[in-house]
């Protein structure tokens, strides 16, 4: 007896755009920082019923400069800022983590963190800890833990004197 062959099926991600060898023409704009290089990362192409190739996958800001011009922005709104340490998360993670340590802020023992959806400042969503300085070196020595799924291994330091005595880089190619 011959086992009959099942059929599967393959389910296309919707189309993000139109690509015509020359231009990606996108189905929906996108809001980003002015001057924020984006990368497309392309799940799969095929031609739609013009012959133009259709192209799935993930439209993302490039997040180191996109990062670096918040953290910009917040030293700049904030004298009491020192430092804001980067908390990285894996390679898919589509929210920006940020630990502010801030001399005038009141010392709670803990690391309390505030939500901020997306918006049209910023394109993804972040989450913010204010820390005192003398909470930030109980954090790094383990005396007061990080909420979970927060880890110090891959954090990113980034201080106040170095960021703001940067150069903002901008391309216009």
């Amino acid at each position: 007896m011959a086992k009959k062959k099942r059929r599967t099926e393959i389910k296309a991600k919707p189309p993000v755009g139109i690509y015509n060898n020359k231009s990606l023409l996108l189905k929906e704009p996108l809001r980003l920082l002015p001057n924020v290089r984006v990368s497309i990362e392309v799940d799969g192409k095929q031609n739609g019923s013009n012959g133009r190739k259709q192209i799935s996958g993930n439209i993302r800001p490039q997040i180191n400069a996109t990062i670096r011009r918040l953290v910009r922005t917040y030293f700049e709104m904030e004298k009491c800022i020192d430092r804001i340490i980067w908390i990285k998360g894996a390679q898919d993670d589509d929210e920006v983590r940020l630990i502010a340590v801030n001399r005038n802020t009141f010392p709670t023992g803990s690391v309390m963190v505030f939500y901020f959806r997306e918006s049209e400042n910023f394109p993804l969503p972040r989450r913010l800890a204010d820390v005192t300085p003398e909470e930030w070196a109980e954090i790094r020595a383990g005396k007061i833990p990080l909420p979970p799924g927060w880890s110090l291994k891959n954090a990113v330091e980034l201080d106040r004197e170095v960021i703001l005595t940067q150069e903002e880089k901008i391309d216009v190619g």
